[in-house]
């Protein structure tokens, strides 16, 4: 959203439907993030039975990116042009698609899933914890 098109939100007339879909897009997509979280250790688990860590890690790293890629070229998003704002992007690309899904997949490699599903269950309380440090 624009910020005209936030500061005169209250203005505009939004039919009950329109609202109601909305948010059900909501649940949806809240629900999917849940079942593909959920399901994470597992599929890892699987992977690593099949490939060692790292590989696994990799090719998940690759399916995501260009999963992610197709969905911001399909929604035509606006890619960041300052300089400042492409390092920030590399890096959380790096970090969020690169580095955790490899060090996931080594350590799903050397334990249980039921162990890694207790590690993501406690990433929440960990993010809060230092949100509440800054």
């Amino acid at each position: 959203m624009t910020q005209e098109s936030v500061d005169t939100f209250d203005s505009v007339s939004v039919s009950a439907p329109a609202l109601i879909t909305e948010r059900w897009t909501g649940y949806a997509a809240a629900l999917a993030t849940l079942v593909l979280w959920s399901g994470t250790a597992v599929a890892n688990k699987i992977a690593v039975g099949y490939l060692d860590g790292l590989t696994a890690g990799v090719l998940r790293s690759m399916i995501a990116g260009l999963f992610a890629l197709g969905i911001a070229l399909a929604l035509r998003l606006p890619f960041p042009r300052r300089t400042h704002d492409i390092a920030l992007l590399a890096t959380a690309g790096m970090c969020n698609f690169a580095a955790w899904p490899i060090f996931m997949s080594l350590g799903v490699a050397r334990t249980t899933a039921g162990h890694t599903a207790l590690i993501m269950a406690i990433i929440p309380v960990f993010t809060v914890l230092g949100a509440a440090t800054i």
